[in-house]
């Protein structure tokens, strides 16, 4: 059914062209593939539709009547889908983007606001949670998740990573003098992030990669949550630098093992399998990476 859509327009574009050829460039098909969508109309409706030769062509009476409606789908699809189409560029472009709501006050803000300057026409919705938003039925055209992904259909790719320290407070750090290296932090209590695995992976100039485990005493759904525990005593937390840059400067929280460098922490561009290439979730994607080679934030 779907297919015979598609040959009625061939078909239309042939008769009201008046020449298979004219239609095959109109359309940017070859000509035998212009024959072909034909002859498989013909064959899906059980009747001839054009008698034909090498050179020319007529309608045959059951074709005159399929052309009447033929035409007007391609009336309908030329007037009205392909304007669309051929004015996108000039209309105002809507995006629609979620982000974790740890990103507001970070360096992607000011990343955001420059591609915003940079295309005036564009039109933003942001989307701040830190509930994982079902980009398909929520309508978002581009989602930047923080972590590991699950599998998906979506397409993804990492556009930068935030640095992350290790901290807690100078009241926890002194019940736990013996901290020497990762393993020994599987003994004191951690703030959990209910979207990460309790999974820590460090690494060491010289002593090379460790991986800990460990069971949070209490959990949240928030990162700067989580990092307000830390800094009330309850536990370890790895929260991005710039979270924490000023508390380490003025000594309300300490950093642990600083001889350690904890993973980072990637963030993925996530969108729709469909979204055009040249479209400007595209552009706001490839900006975002672009601005990742530069920085590490």
């Amino acid at each position: 059914m779907l297919g015979d859509v598609r040959h009625l327009l061939v078909f239309a574009k042939v008769v009201d062209k008046g020449s298979f050829r004219d239609a095959a460039e109109d359309l940017n098909l070859s000509v035998a593939s212009v024959s072909l969508y034909i002859s498989k109309l013909e064959k899906s409706l059980g009747f001839a539709l054009l008698y034909r030769d090498t050179r020319k062509f007529s309608l045959t009476s059951d074709g005159e009547k399929i052309f009447t409606t033929a035409k007007e789908i391609l009336s309908l699809y030329e007037n009205e889908i392909l304007d669309v189409s051929k004015h996108q560029q000039c209309r105002t472009t809507c995006i629609k983007v979620s982000i974790p709501a740890i990103l507001i006050n970070s360096p992607f803000m000011v990343r955001l606001t420059e591609y915003m300057k940079s295309f005036p026409h564009c039109t933003l919705t942001l989307l701040c949670s830190d509930n994982i938003n079902d980009i398909v039925s929520e309508g978002i055209d581009v989602a930047f998740r923080v972590g590991d992904l699950e599998d998906s259909s979506l397409k993804a790719r990492p556009v930068y990573a935030f640095q992350r320290v290790l901290v807690a407070s100078p009241a926890l750090l002194a019940q736990y003098p013996q901290v020497k290296t990762p393993c020994d932090l599987e003994s004191i209590p951690w703030i959990g992030l209910t979207m990460r695995s309790n999974v820590r992976k460090f690494a060491h100039a010289k002593v090379g990669i460790e991986t800990i485990r460990y069971e949070p005493r209490i959990q949240v759904d928030n990162v700067e949550a989580a990092y307000q525990f830390a800094k009330e005593g309850m536990g370890l937390a790895t929260p991005p630098l710039f979270l924490a840059k000023a508390d380490l400067e003025n000594g309300s929280i300490t950093s642990v093992l600083e001889d350690w460098e904890i993973d980072a922490l990637k963030v993925y561009a996530v969108w729709p399998s469909n979204v055009n290439p040249c479209s400007a979730v595209y552009s706001l994607i490839h900006f975002m990476d672009m601005q990742s080679k530069t920085h590490l934030m």
